[in-house]
């Protein structure tokens, strides 16, 4: 499997280096790799911040659990709201 590859379904394409890139509903935190970032947006207030792979196993997350699911888990650290995050996956360079 190529380097930044995946097993799930869905591909999309490539990083430019020939590293697979997986659509948003179907990425897992095993596909991240360290040169990738989680983006989460607060719906609530605009809040956003972004989130280092190796910070997920810290927020509950396991390697086979998809990115979106970590959104219901999050609560913003400006307005306190849990439930209303956005998360959207900025990939790297690698």
């Amino acid at each position: 499997m190529p380097q930044g590859g995946s097993s799930s379904p869905g591909l999309l394409g490539s990083r430019g280096t020939g590293a697979i890139v997986v659509p948003l509903y179907s990425a897992r935190i095993d596909d991240l790799r360290s040169g990738d970032f989680v983006v989460v947006e607060c719906g609530a207030c605009g809040h956003d911040a972004l989130i280092h792979p190796s910070a997920l196993p810290s927020l509950g997350l396991g390697p086979d659990e998809r990115v979106v699911d970590l959104a219901p888990r999050l609560r913003c650290r400006e307005c306190d709201l849990k439930g209303k995050a956005v998360v959207s996956i900025k990939w790297g360079k690698e």
